[in-house]
C-alpha cells in the first residue's frame, strides 16, 4: 500500500486501503451537500477531497499535528471519550478505519448516531475479518488479518495518543450494533483487490453505509 497520496500539491500519509477512499467519494458524491463530519481525519486527505466536493467538513484527529488538509478545521477528540458535538448537528459523518482502534465500538456507533441528523447517511469502515485468508490465519496463528500480536499493530505508529488495531468486527457484529443505535444498514461496499475482486471472501476491508430516519 502507498504509503503517501499527493493532491493538489499536498501529501498525505495513507491511513486506509486505497479503495476505501475511492468508496466512500462515490457514496458521498450521491448525497446532498451539506455540513459532514470527518472523524479521526488523519492527514486530512479525505477532508481535503470532500471539502473539494462542496461539503462543510469538520475534521476530528487525537492526533491534529499530523493533519495537512488547508481550509478545513480540525478539532482535537479522543473518540473514547465521545464525540464534543451536539445531538443531529451533521447530515454526514464519515468514520474511516477508526472503529478498530476504539475500546467500545458499540459506544462510538450510539455517538456517531446521536450526531447524525434525521435523514443523513453515515459511512463506517474497518478491516474485513472474515476473508478466507483471515480465517486460515486465524486457524494456525489466532491472529485475524491486519489485527496481529505486534506492537505495530496493537499501537498506533504516529501518536503515543492512539491505539492500534484493538477491537476486531465481523460485519455480522458491526451491523448488529448499527441496529442497537437506530440506525439502518444501507448497503456494504467492498474493496477491490487483485484482479479487479470483491466481495466478503477477499476483499480486506469494507464499507458500511447507512442512514438515520427522517424526524
Amino acid at each position: 500500500m502507498a504509503s503517501y497520496v499527493s493532491r493538489n500539491g499536498l501529501d498525505f500519509h495513507v491511513r486506509a486501503h486505497l479503495d476505501c477512499y475511492a468508496s466512500c467519494f462515490s457514496i458521498f458524491e450521491r448525497q446532498k451537500r451539506g455540513a459532514l463530519l470527518d472523524l479521526a481525519a488523519g492527514a486530512g486527505y479525505t477532508s481535503h477531497v470532500l471539502q473539494s466536493m462542496g461539503f462543510a467538513v469538520t475534521a476530528t484527529e487525537i492526533n491534529t499535528e499530523q493533519f495537512v488538509a488547508k481550509g478545513v478545521s480540525v478539532e482535537p477528540a479522543d473518540l473514547n471519550q465521545g464525540l464534543p458535538y451536539a445531538d443531529a448537528s451533521f447530515p454526514h459523518v464519515l468514520a474511516l478505519e477508526i472503529i478498530e482502534h476504539l475500546e467500545a465500538p458499540s459506544r462510538f456507533v450510539r455517538e456517531v448516531a446521536r450526531v447524525l441528523a434525521p435523514g443523513g447517511t453515515a459511512v463506517i469502515s474497518t478491516p474485513n475479518i472474515t476473508t478466507v485468508s483471515s480465517k486460515l490465519r486465524f486457524l494456525f496463528k489466532e491472529e485475524f488479518n491486519l489485527f496481529y500480536n505486534t506492537r505495530k499493530r496493537l499501537y498506533d505508529p504516529l501518536s503515543e495518543l492512539a491505539a492500534g488495531h484493538i477491537s476486531p468486527l465481523p460485519q455480522w457484529l458491526l451491523k448488529h450494533f448499527i441496529e442497537q443505535a437506530g440506525l439502518r444498514f444501507v448497503r456494504t461496499h467492498y474493496t477491490r483487490e487483485l484482479l479487479g475482486l470483491r466481495g466478503n471472501w477477499i476483499s480486506s476491508n469494507l464499507l458500511l453505509e447507512v442512514t438515520k430516519a427522517a424526524a
